[in-house]
C-alpha cells in the first residue's frame, strides 16, 4: 500500500485517499492528473473498496485510455479487460456490442470513420439525384453529425425553410442507408447509446450498479463534449453511481460545465 502512495505530493495524496464521496478536482497542466486518477483507482482496488468490474473510467482520447490501463497494470496484478476504461465512443461501442439487439443493431455492426461517413453521404446524394453543389457532401455530413450531437433524429428537427427540410430528409435517408448496411458513425455511437439507456431503463440500472463504487473522468484536452455523449453518461451517473471523481484542468473550458452539473445535481457534493 505504501508503494502506491509513495510518489505522491501532499495534494495528490489528499485527492487519492479521499473518503467515499463525489469529488471535482481542478488542477493545472503537468500537475499529475492522470497519476492521481489511476492511483485513486489502484488505491480503491488495493483497499478492497471496489472490485475491477466496479470501475468505470472515461477519458477523451484512446492514447489517454491506453496510458491509464498501462499504469494500472503496472501498479497491480489485474486483468485490464475486466475494467471499463476508454473514451466516450469506445465505451458506448462496448455497451452497444453487449446489447446490440435492443439497440436495433446487428451483432457485427461496423463503425464508419469520418472518410467512410463522407463516402456514405455521397452515395445517398447520388441515389437521390441531389445537386451536390447546392447540398455539398461535407455540409450534409456536418449537418447530420451536429444533429446527432444534439441528440436529435431527423424526425425531431425543426425545418422552417425548404432547405432545412431537404437537409432533414437527407439525414433520414442517410440513417436508413446505415440501417440497411449495418453501420454506425461516431456520433451514432453516442446517440444510439443514449437512446438505449432512455428506452431501456433496466440497462441503465444494471450497468450502473456494476459501476456503483467509482466513476472517473479525466478532462485534459479541450475537446467538445457532445450533448448526446454527455447525456448518455449523465443517465448512468444519475441512476445509481455513488462515487464520482472528475479531474479537469482548471483552465479547461469544460471545467465550469462539469462544476455546474455536479453542484446542481442533488446526489453530488464535489470537493474542489
Amino acid at each position: 500500500m505504501a508503494d502506491l502512495l509513495a510518489n505522491l505530493n501532499d495534494r495528490q495524496l489528499a485527492a487519492v485517499t479521499l473518503p467515499p464521496q463525489h469529488a471535482l478536482i481542478l488542477a493545472g497542466a503537468g500537475s499529475g492528473k492522470t497519476r492521481v486518477l489511476t492511483t485513486r483507482i489502484a488505491w480503491l482496488l488495493a483497499t478492497g473498496q471496489v472490485g475491477p468490474a466496479g470501475i468505470l473510467a472515461v477519458t477523451f482520447t484512446n492514447k489517454s485510455a491506453r496510458e491509464m490501463v498501462t499504469r494500472l497494470t503496472a501498479m497491480l496484478p489485474l486483468d485490464a479487460r475486466r475494467i471499463w476504461i476508454g473514451t466516450f465512443h469506445g465505451l458506448c461501442n462496448r455497451m452497444l456490442r453487449a446489447h446490440h439487439q435492443d439497440a436495433g443493431l446487428p451483432a457485427s455492426f461496423q463503425i464508419l470513420d469520418s472518410q467512410d461517413q463522407l463516402g456514405a453521404v455521397k452515395r445517398v446524394l447520388r441515389a437521390l439525384n441531389v445537386d451536390d453543389e447546392k447540398y455539398p457532401p461535407r455540409q450534409v455530413q456536418w449537418f447530420i453529425n451536429n444533429a446527432k450531437e444534439q441528440g436529435l433524429r431527423a424526425s425531431s428537427l425543426e425545418a422552417p425553410t425548404a432547405y432545412d427540410q431537404r437537409m432533414a430528409e437527407l439525414y433520414a435517408a442517410y440513417d436508413e442507408q446505415c440501417r440497411r448496411e449495418g453501420v454506425v458513425d461516431f456520433a451514432e455511437l453516442l446517440l444510439r447509446s443514449f437512446e438505449l439507456l432512455q428506452a431501456q431503463p433496466r440497462y441503465a440500472i444494471t450497468i450502473s450498479r456494476g459501476f456503483g463504487t467509482c466513476w472517473s473522468m479525466n478532462f485534459r484536452t479541450p475537446i467538445r463534449c457532445s450533448t448526446a455523449g454527455f447525456d448518455c453518461w449523465q443517465v448512468r451517473a444519475q441512476r445509481c453511481l455513488r462515487l464520482v471523481m472528475t479531474i479537469s484542468r482548471s483552465t479547461h473550458s469544460g471545467a465550469p460545465m462539469w462544476a455546474t452539473w455536479l453542484r446542481s445535481s442533488a446526489i453530488f457534493k464535489p470537493q474542489t
